[in-house]
């Protein structure tokens, strides 16, 4: 990580050098807004480049809230889905009634 911060830090150095002594600035202010600026620039470029470490894959216990909340649903619709086998055979069947008239004609007929 330090050479990746060398590196990176003493491009954008010379950048900044560059830059401040074409605009014109006293060469000590560039030099100082140049040291400045690289080491912004180096710190920023090897955190960017860093590799974060895998984790290791999540256990059952350790899953995500979504995970878990998927995998209670899909809990949850086994057992209505079984209750309502189990149910459907237990119900008695049910009289069967008059649908309300209305007080209205249906269309077309007179």
């Amino acid at each position: 990580m330090t050479r990746i911060a060398v590196n990176t830090g003493i491009k954008f150095a010379i950048v900044f050098i560059l830059g401040f002594g074409v605009l014109g600035y006293d060469p000590i202010l560039t030099l100082l807004l140049g040291a400045i600026g690289g080491a912004a620039g180096g710190l920023t470029g090897a955190w960017w480049q860093t590799k974060d470490t895998q984790l290791p894959p999540p256990d059952s216990d350790h899953l995500s809230p979504l995970a878990r909340a998927q995998k209670r649903l899909s809990q949850w619709r086994k057992e209505r889905r079984r209750s309502n086998k189990q149910s459907r055979y237990q119900r008695t069947p049910r009289k069967k009634q008059a649908a309300p008239r209305s007080k209205y004609p249906k269309p077309g007929s007179r």
